[in-house]
């Protein structure tokens, strides 16, 4: 709908395509790593049944994650959950590349890279104890993310204009 209304008022014309950018794989790095359990729920069925029977969906710790600043702890993550949690924290798309099936349970914990700007908390610009995601990969999860190039799909916008008055 937003798509039609851009189209018709700004006479947007777009299309997408696929371009090589520096992405980041996951990748295993240690094999068997025993931060990296084997989740005993299968979250979509879970989550399937939730939806199809009206019921509450299940909790964050069963089926999700939860991530304040340096850390997440997740229950039935795919190792594509991870990948997309990942390009949000490292600023650069991950892909996974581990070609483990399933879901897990972790608690991963890093030094978050310090937000700056005038209306950060203190308590913000602080934390830096630990090790950084890369590190914490490897030796909490076995995992790790190498430099890679890969396709992403971007919008490229042909035409727009203003819109013509009221």
């Amino acid at each position: 709908m937003l798509q039609s209304l851009l189209e018709e008022r700004f006479n947007l014309r777009f299309h997408k395509e696929a371009r090589e950018f520096p992405i980041f794989a996951l990748v295993i790095a240690r094999p068997n790593s025993p931060g990296l359990r084997k989740s005993s729920v299968d979250c979509g069925r879970v989550m399937m049944g939730a939806l199809e029977e009206g019921r509450p969906l299940p909790s964050v710790k069963v089926c999700g994650g939860q991530n304040p600043p340096g850390r997440l702890t997740a229950g039935g993550f795919t190792m594509a959950n991870l990948a997309l949690h990942l390009s949000r924290i490292v600023g650069r798309h991950v892909v996974d590349r581990t070609g483990l099936p399933g879901g897990f349970d972790f608690d991963l914990k890093w030094a978050p890279i310090p937000v700056l700007g005038p209306s950060v908390p203190d308590d913000r610009l602080a934390m830096t104890d630990g090790p950084s995601i890369y590190t914490a990969l490897q030796e909490q999860l076995g995992l790790k993310l190498e430099r890679a190039r890969g396709p992403i799909e971007v919008l490229i916008i042909d035409r727009v204009e203003h819109p013509p008055p009221d």
